[in-house]
Order: C-alpha cells, then sequence, then structure tokens
C-alpha cells in the first residue's frame, strides 16, 4: 500500500512539474506578445472593423465584409487584441513578433486563409505577403477570380 501512496505521490509531483512548467512558458510568450503589441502600435488609437475599413479601404472595391473576416482571423491566429493594427503593418517587421517562422509563407495563417476563404495560395504568393494589405488585396484577387 505504501509503494502504491509513493507511486501515486510522485506520478502528481510530475503533472504538477509539466502543468507549472506549461504555464510558464505560456505566461512568458504572452508577455513577449503584449510587449511587442506595445512596440508595434505605441500611440495608435484603436479602430473597430467599420472605422478600419473607411480609413483604408472605402471607395476600393474591396468589400467591408473581406477586411473584416481577415482582421478577425488574424486576432484568431495570433489571439492578440489587433484594433490598433494598420494595413501597413509588416509581418517581417514590426509584426515579426507575431510569427513564430521568418514569414508569413511558411506560418499556419496560409492554410487558415485557404480554409476560411475557400482559396488556395501558392507558395510564390505566400512569399510576396508582407503586409496585412497584401493579405487583403490577395484575399480580394482570389474572391474576384471566382466570381
Amino acid at each position: 500500500m505504501e509503494e502504491i501512496i509513493q507511486y501515486v505521490s510522485s506520478i502528481l509531483l510530475l503533472m504538477l512539474l509539466v502543468f507549472g512548467t506549461g504555464v510558464s512558458i505560456h505566461l512568458i510568450t504572452l508577455r513577449r506578445k503584449n510587449r511587442g503589441l506595445e512596440a508595434a502600435f505605441d500611440g495608435r488609437e484603436p479602430l473597430s472593423y467599420q472605422a478600419f475599413y473607411e480609413n483604408e479601404f472605402a471607395g476600393t472595391s474591396i468589400p467591408l465584409e473581406t477586411v473584416t473576416r481577415v482582421r478577425r482571423l488574424l486576432e484568431g491566429e495570433f489571439t492578440v487584441d489587433l484594433s490598433r493594427i494598420r494595413p501597413d503593418d509588416d509581418f517581417t517587421g514590426n509584426l515579426n513578433f507575431l510569427l513564430k517562422t521568418n514569414s508569413v509563407a511558411a506560418s499556419p495563417l496560409i492554410g487558415r486563409l485557404e480554409r476560411e476563404f475557400s482559396i488556395r495560395i501558392t507558395s510564390g504568393e505566400a512569399a510576396g505577403l508582407r503586409t496585412v494589405r497584401d493579405i487583403i488585396n490577395l484575399i480580394q484577387l482570389k474572391e474576384k477570380a471566382q466570381r
């Protein structure tokens, strides 16, 4: 009986160590993202989806729905508030801290975009995606071609 108690205690201790390490890693990642967000968006006011669209895409052939879906997808992919993001923010520059790779092309984001918009993005197209605007423009181009 004593051996069973020691065995269970060892397993519980191991579980606590693993869980504690996972929580620590998550907190470190969250802090890194928050510091990156503050540096990237310093001094910017948050924009609603509508204001983001009106400031940058009103008067273009790109619909509000496309712009909103892209921004929501980015927020979901990176699990951060992107209300201060702007179309020319660059994933190889000020937004690089969001990627676990060196480019959008090598990130899981491409697959999410393909699924969300029911499109196919070639590796060449993915390699050319640097900014939020690039992503929105490519989605619009692909959707237009499907009509």
